[in-house]
C-alpha cells in the first residue's frame, strides 16, 4: 500500500496546529512546574503540609488544600 503525501493545503494547517499544540504543552508544564514550586515555598514558609511531605514529590498536594 503506498503512502499518499499530505497535500499542500494541508501542510501548512498542519504545521501550525501542531506548533501551537507544543507551545500549549509547553506552556502548561511550566504553569504546573511554577504552581508547585509556590506551594513548596508557602510551605516552607507556613510550616503545614506541602509538597514536600504530601506524596511522592507533592503530587498528591491539591487534595489537603482543597
Amino acid at each position: 500500500m503506498a503512502r499518499r503525501p499530505v497535500p499542500a493545503d494541508w501542510q501548512a494547517l498542519l504545521s501550525a496546529l501542531i506548533a501551537a499544540g507544543a507551545i500549549v504543552g509547553a506552556f502548561a508544564g511550566l504553569f504546573a512546574l511554577t504552581t508547585w514550586l509556590e506551594r513548596k515555598g508557602l510551605a516552607r514558609i507556613q510550616n503545614r503540609l506541602g509538597p514536600n511531605r504530601v506524596g511522592p514529590y507533592g503530587l498528591l498536594q491539591p487534595s489537603p488544600t482543597a
